[in-house]
C-alpha cells in the first residue's frame, strides 16, 4: 500500500495496494487525492487499515469508492500507541514512512477505490 506524494502546487499523491483477508489478497484498491501533511525526508508512505469487526468488512467491499470521513472514521494508531485510540473503534490505521511509523497524519478525506487486476 504505497503512496507516492507529488509537487504539483497544493501537492498530491497517488498509490496502489491490496485488500488481504485471513492473509489471502482478494482484491486491489488505489487512492489518490491532495497531501495533507508532509513527510520530513520521506520519498513515500504506506498507509494500512485494520477491518476490526466482519461488519466493518463487508461495509468497505460492498461499496466500489469508499471515502473516510464519508462512509467510516478511521483512528489512527501513533507511536504512542493505542491510549488514544478507542477500544472498539470498527476500523484503525496506521501510516508508515521510510522511517517508520509516522503520527502526525490521517486518513480523513481519503478515497479508496476497487480496481480490477
Amino acid at each position: 500500500p504505497d503512496i507516492v506524494e507529488m509537487g504539483f502546487g497544493a501537492g498530491g499523491q497517488f498509490g496502489e495496494g491490496a485488500l488481504l483477508v485471513d492473509g489471502q489478497t482478494v482484491a486491489y484498491y488505489a487512492t489518490a487525492g491532495t497531501t495533507y501533511g508532509n513527510l520530513p525526508d520521506a520519498d513515500y508512505k504506506a498507509e494500512v487499515i485494520f477491518f476490526m469487526t466482519d461488519e466493518a468488512l463487508q461495509s468497505f467491499r460492498n461499496v466500489p469508492s469508499w471515502k473516510v470521513g464519508e462512509h467510516a472514521s478511521v483512528p489512527v494508531i501513533t507511536d504512542a500507541g493505542l491510549a488514544a485510540v478507542e477500544a472498539d473503534a470498527p476500523y484503525l490505521g496506521m501510516i508508515f514512512s521510510e522511517d517508520g511509523l509516522v503520527s502526525d497524519l490521517g486518513f480523513d478525506g481519503a478515497r479508496v477505490r476497487r480496481i480490477a487486476r
